[in-house]
C-alpha cells in the first residue's frame, strides 16, 4: 500500500535526521513513478511492482545517506523554473530568488537592457532574468565548464539559449573586451562560506555540493571585493552591482564596497528570515 511504502521510507529517512522525511519520501515516490503532486494526490492505492520497490528504496537509502534530493531527482525548482542540477553545480536557494528579483525589477522596464551574471552555475539567475524580462541581452559566466554546459542545457530547457551567452570565465578574465560599459546590472550569487565554517554544515552541502561554489577560503568577502573592484570596466555609470551575502556579514560587505569609492546608494537586503541576503550599489 502506498501509504505503509511511504511511511516507511519517512521513518527510514527521519532516523537519518532529515526534517523533511514525510515530504522527501513522497516526491522521491512521484519521482520513481513519474507523476505530478495532483496525480500522487488523486492516486487510487496501490502496490509498487518488486522493480519499482527496489528502485525506491535505492533512493531512498541515497537521501539516507544525505546526499540532496535534487541531486537524486536531478531538479531543482527556483522562481518560475525547473532547471536540472548535478554535483557540478549548487543546488539553487529560495534566499537567491531575492538576487534574481533585485536584477528584473532593475531591468524589467528599460528598454534593451544588458546584464551579466557571474558564477552563474545551474544557471538560476540568468534564466530568470531572460525568461521574464524578455527585451534583455544576458551573458552568463562560470569558472567551470561543466557548470556553463548545465546552464546552457537549462537554458534550451526554457527556450532562452538564444538570448544569454555563457562563457567560461574566472570573474572577467574571459569577458570580451568590447563589452566595457556596456551592462545596467552585474550580479551574482558568489561563494562566501569562510573555510573554518565549512564543517558546521549540513551533510547535504559539505559533503555533496561543489566547495569551490560554497567557499572562496579563509575570507568570505574575498569574491565580492574582486566583482566590485572588476565591475566598473564593464557597468555602465549609474549601473546596478547586485551580490549574495551571507547572514550577517551586511555591514563588512558594505564596507567592502565603500573603501573602493566607486558605488553609492549602497542597501543591505534582508531575507524572509530577517538575515542580511543581498548587498546592491549604484555605480558613481
Amino acid at each position: 500500500m502506498i501509504d505503509d511504502t511511504i511511511g516507511r521510507a519517512a521513518d527510514a529517512l527521519r532516523a537519518s535526521g532529515i526534517k523533511t522525511a514525510r515530504l522527501d519520501a513522497e516526491l522521491l515516490f512521484q519521482y520513481v513513478l513519474g507523476i505530478n503532486q495532483t496525480e500522487f494526490l488523486a492516486m487510487a492505492d496501490r502496490e509498487l511492482s518488486p522493480a519499482e520497490q527496489d528502485t525506491y528504496f535505492s533512493l531512498v537509502e541515497r537521501r539516507q545517506a544525505r546526499e540532496p534530493l535534487q541531486y537524486i531527482t536531478g531538479e531543482a525548482a527556483f522562481r518560475h523554473l525547473n532547471l536540472r542540477v548535478t554535483p557540478d553545480v549548487l543546488v539553487p536557494r529560495p534566499e537567491t530568488e531575492w538576487v534574481a528579483e533585485e536584477a528584473i525589477v532593475a531591468v524589467r522596464n528599460l528598454h534593451k537592457p544588458a546584464v551579466l551574471d557571474i558564477g552563474t552555475g545551474s544557471g538560476a539567475i540568468a534564466i530568470s532574468i531572460a525568461s521574464e524580462v524578455p527585451q534583455a541581452e544576458v551573458v552568463a559566466t562560470d569558472i567551470s565548464r561543466q557548470a556553463v554546459s548545465l546552464a546552457l542545457e537549462n537554458a534550451e530547457r526554457h527556450n532562452v539559449d538564444g538570448r544569454i551567452r555563457f562563457i567560461v570565465s574566472d570573474y572577467f578574465s574571459s569577458v570580451p573586451a568590447y563589452y566595457k560599459e556596456h551592462f545596467n546590472v552585474i550580479v551574482s550569487n558568489p561563494p562566501y562560506i569562510a573555510s573554518h565554517e565549512l564543517p558546521g554544515l549540513d551533510p547535504e552541502i559539505k559533503y555533496h555540493e561543489p566547495v569551490v561554489a560554497l567557499s572562496p577560503g579563509l575570507d568570505p568577502l574575498a569574491p565580492h571585493r574582486i566583482i566590485a573592484a572588476g565591475a566598473p570596466r564593464f557597468l555602465k555609470a549609474g549601473g546596478l552591482l547586485v551580490l549574495e551575502i551571507g547572514a550577517n556579514s551586511g555591514q563588512a560587505a558594505r564596507d567592502a564596497l565603500a573603501v573602493t569609492g566607486l558605488y553609492t546608494d549602497v542597501e543591505i537586503l534582508l531575507d524572509l528570515a530577517g538575515r542580511d541576503r543581498v548587498i546592491k550599489g549604484v555605480l558613481k
